[in-house]
């Protein structure tokens, strides 16, 4: 995101001068979930950086374990509710632009790494769309009277079976939360 301002701050074109007086944008940021997670970062923050600024042009999709060398690994396959986090942040700051998959599939035909793919994404987005934002958002911005609530309401989200877990405790009116 310094880099962006930097480049911005060095350009001397009339033109560009204009736009950016405007107030477009003329660098943004295209971040890859691999790269993002070699680095360590958290994901859904450095997504809503750029988002925040209007400075996310676009988002480059893939699975990839902290650290190590750039895998390219299939969408959601590993920690899945960091996929569902950035596409949280997404919906949050009504992200409208491209999704581009950058996966490496060695062990499946190309046809059906781009079919499970892309049902990775829309699951995925479906998830989220079912997301109660208006609590989650209360919740955390009042802890002290919902301790545990948003873990509990995305632990329940993300099972395919949440009957079968103790019931969630209720947001009371978004004043006080009993257990």
């Amino acid at each position: 995101m310094i880099m962006c301002h930097q480049v911005q701050d060095l350009l001397k074109s009339p033109e560009n001068k204009k736009i950016l007086a405007g107030g477009d944008i003329m660098v943004g940021l295209n971040p890859e979930i691999g790269h993002v997670l070699m680095a360590y970062e958290d994901l859904p923050y450095a997504y809503s950086w750029p988002l925040s600024e209007g400075r996310l042009v676009h988002v480059h999709l893939n699975s990839q374990p902290l650290g190590n060398y750039d895998q390219d690994l299939n969408v959601g396959t590993i920690s899945p509710e960091l996929l569902d986090g950035m596409m949280w942040i997404l919906k949050m700051h009504s992200y409208q632009s491209w999704f581009g998959i950058d996966i490496n599939p060695v062990r499946m035909a190309v046809e059906t790494a781009i079919r499970n793919n892309i049902d990775a994404v829309k699951a995925s987005i479906d998830r989220i769309n079912e997301i109660d934002d208006e609590s989650v958002i209360w919740a955390a911005n009042n802890p002290d009277k919902a301790r545990g609530w948003i873990e509990a309401y995305l632990l329940r989200a993300r099972t395919p079976h949440p009957e079968k877990l103790s019931p969630l405790p209720p947001l009371k009116n978004n004043v006080g939360f009993n257990y």
